[in-house]
């Protein structure tokens, strides 16, 4: 059995709310939006990756959408609405 390693650096709160409800999970600030998505359970449809088609597009603290595929984790953390 593989050894779980702890992430070094800061980590941030990121609540994912979907329509099934809400889940906060610990991610390290500055790592993939979408590597945080899947570690929550969030189902968030993709695309084209690199930004282009808006497949991703998410709300961010109730005010600005994102596009998961290229967003990063802020340092203060941060609440994501996906669609589903």
């Amino acid at each position: 059995m593989a050894k779980k390693v702890a992430p070094k650096g800061p980590m941030a709160d990121v609540t994912f709310k979907t329509m099934k409800g809400e889940k906060t999970i610990q991610a390290p600030v500055g790592s993939p939006m979408a590597a945080a998505a899947s570690k929550a359970g969030a189902k968030i449809q993709y695309n084209c990756k690199n930004g282009e088609c808006g497949t991703c597009e998410v709300l961010l603290d109730g005010k600005k959408v994102i596009r998961t595929c290229q967003f990063k984790v802020p340092k203060a953390g941060c609440k994501i609405m996906t669609k589903n």
